[in-house]
C-alpha cells in the first residue's frame, strides 16, 4: 500500500510540473502573439484605440469597422457636426442630435434657409446665416434658443469649450453689432460698428477676448483687420492688418488665432500679433480644415474642381510641416484632434498629423467624412450615416 500510494504520489508530482510547464508555454505563446500584435499595429494601439473600445464595444458592426446605417435624410444646405460622441445634423426643417452615431437623442422642428454649426468641445451654436434663428446646444440638449429682433439678420455665431457664446448680427443704424454672452447665456458686452463690415468673430477659451473680423474700403484698396477687444470692458486691444485676401474662417485654439484666407492660412498669437501668413502659390484651396490639435490641414489642386491636388499641415507656427499628394478627386477633409480625414471617390483615408496613414476604408456612397478626436469618422451620404471605427 505504502508503494501504490508513493507511486500516486510522484505521479501527481510530475502531473502538477507538466502542468505547470504547459501554462509557462501557453503564457509565453500569449506573450509572443501579443508582442508580434503590438509591433503590427503599434501605429494603431494607442490611447485613442483604448478610448473607442470602451466606447463603442456594444455597437454592432461589419468586418471592416462600420456600424450599420442611419436615416440622415437632408438636401444640398443641411450641415453637420461632430459634437463628443453624437451628430448633429440641421436641414431647413428639422435639428436633429444622434448618439452613438444612430440614435436619435433630441429633435426639434425649425425653420431655417441656410444652416450652420459651429462646435467646440460639449457645446455647438447652430444658427441661420441671414436669418433669425439660433440655437446652443450642450451635448445631446438644447440649453438655449434665440431669435434676432425683426430687421435684423444673423451673420455668425460660435462658442467655446466652456459654452460662452460671441454673435455677430447685422443690426438696425449699425454695420453690425458684436455680443458677447457667458456661459449662462447673459450679455456681458456688445460692440456696435458703424465704420467697418464685420463678418464674423471668435472667443478666446478662457473668455476675455473676442477677436472680430472686420472689413474696410476706402479710395485706394479693400482690405481686412482682425481687432481684439478685451471683453471685460469692450476696449480695443490690438488690430493686426491681414491684408487684401479674403478670409472665410475663423478658430482660436489655445494660444494660437488661425484665419483661413483664399490665399492660405495667417496663423496669430492670443494678443492679436501676426506669426507667418501661408501662401498656396499657384494652386487653388479645395478643401480646408481649421479643427485639428494644433494644425490647419489645407487641400490644394492645380484644377478649380478639385482634382488631384497635395495635402499640406500647417504648424502652429504657420509653416507647412508636411504635405502629401494625392491622386484621386477629394470630396471632403476633415481634421479633429490629431487625426485629418480624406474622403475621395473611391476611399477614405485617415492620416495621423504628420500625414503617416493610420487607416483606409473603401467608398461607394459617402460625401463627406467627420474626423473625430478618437480617430473614428462619420461617414454621410444623400440620405444615409454611418460610423467607421478603425479596428
Amino acid at each position: 500500500m505504502k508503494r501504490s500510494s508513493a507511486r500516486k504520489h510522484a505521479l501527481g508530482k510530475r502531473l502538477l510540473e507538466l502542468g505547470k510547464n504547459v501554462v509557462a508555454l501557453s503564457v509565453t505563446l500569449a506573450l509572443a502573439v501579443l508582442a508580434v500584435l503590438i509591433i503590427v499595429n503599434r501605429d494603431r494601439l494607442n490611447l485613442d484605440g483604448v478610448k473607442r473600445w470602451v466606447a463603442y464595444g456594444t455597437l454592432d458592426r461589419d468586418e471592416s469597422g462600420r456600424t450599420e446605417e442611419f436615416d440622415v435624410s437632408g438636401d444640398g444646405n443641411s450641415a453637420y457636426a461632430a459634437l463628443g460622441d453624437t451628430l448633429v445634423v440641421c436641414t431647413g426643417h428639422d435639428l436633429q442630435v444622434f448618439a452613438h452615431g444612430s440614435r436619435s437623442a433630441a429633435r426639434q422642428t425649425v425653420n431655417m434657409n441656410a444652416p450652420i454649426i459651429h462646435s467646440e468641445g460639449s457645446y455647438a451654436a447652430v444658427y441661420d446665416v441671414g436669418g433669425q434663428s439660433l440655437y446652443v446646444l450642450h451635448n445631446a440638449e438644447i440649453v438655449w434658443e434665440y431669435t434676432s429682433p425683426k430687421g435684423c439678420q444673423i451673420l455668425s455665431a460660435r462658442v467655446n469649450a466652456s459654452g460662452c457664446l460671441v454673435l455677430v448680427e447685422q443690426t438696425s443704424g449699425h454695420k453690425a453689432t458684436v455680443t458677447v454672452y457667458d456661459e449662462k447665456y447673459r450679455p456681458r458686452i456688445g460692440i456696435n460698428e458703424s465704420t467697418n463690415f464685420v463678418s464674423d468673430a471668435v472667443l478666446s477659451p478662457d473668455a476675455r477676448s473676442v477677436a472680430v473680423l472686420e472689413f474696410y474700403q476706402d479710395a485706394d484698396s479693400l482690405g481686412c483687420d482682425l481687432v481684439l477687444y478685451n471683453v471685460r470692458d469692450a476696449q480695443k486691444q490690438t488690430t493686426s492688418k491681414l491684408g487684401e485676401d479674403m478670409v472665410i474662417d475663423l478658430r482660436w485654439k489655445g494660444e494660437r488665432i488661425w484665419a483661413q484666407r483664399e490665399s492660405g492660412v495667417t496663423v496669430l498669437d492670443k494678443e492679436g500679433s501676426i506669426l507667418n501668413q501661408w501662401e498656396r502659390s499657384n494652386k487653388y484651396l479645395s478643401r480646408y480644415c481649421l479643427d485639428g490639435m494644433g494644425f490647419a490641414v489645407e487641400y490644394l489642386s492645380k484644377y478649380r474642381s478639385g482634382g488631384a491636388g497635395e495635402l499640406r499641415i500647417i504648424g502652429t507656427d504657420g509653416e507647412q510641416s508636411v504635405s502629401r499628394s494625392i491622386n484621386e478627386e477629394v470630396l471632403s477633409i476633415s481634421a479633429a484632434g490629431r487625426y485629418v480625414a480624406v474622403l475621395s471617390t473611391s476611399s477614405l483615408m485617415i492620416f495621423k498629423d504628420d500625414l503617416q496613414e493610420y487607416a483606409s476604408l473603401g467608398n461607394s456612397d459617402a460625401r463627406r467624412a467627420i474626423m473625430r478626436p478618437d480617430g473614428s469618422v462619420v461617414l454621410i451620404g444623400t440620405e444615409k450615416a454611418r460610423l467607421y471605427i478603425p479596428v
